[in-house]
């Protein structure tokens, strides 16, 4: 899933710079001037 994320937000990235435009542009306008994040990171270690 990763994986299919990354080149999501490659495509979206590019087509943003070939436009020349922002991101949220494409994804129609700004909405906010802040939000709150969330992140999670997936532990690998195997001890």
């Amino acid at each position: 899933m990763r994986g299919l994320s990354a080149i999501d937000m490659a495509l979206w990235d590019q087509k943003a710079r070939k436009l020349g435009v922002p991101i949220y542009d494409l994804l129609g306008g700004l909405y906010r001037d802040k939000i709150k994040v969330y992140n999670t990171v997936q532990d690998t270690h195997t001890e």
